[in-house]
């Protein structure tokens, strides 16, 4: 029975931790625009492009 027990507790708290995951990358994700208004000022998408650095 404990080792039941253990089981469901440690799958429980993978679940709630892959949801706090989930929430914090949807968060961070690009916004897009409201149709047909400009992107929010302090938004990803209004970031400056930064150059890479060439490779090789």
């Amino acid at each position: 029975m404990r080792r039941l027990c253990t089981a469901v507790l440690r799958t429980a708290l993978v679940v709630v931790a892959a949801g706090v995951v989930r929430a914090l990358v949807l968060d961070r994700a690009p916004r897009r625009a409201l149709h047909g208004t400009a992107p929010l000022i302090g938004s990803v998408d209004t970031w400056p492009k930064v150059p890479r650095r060439p490779t090789g």
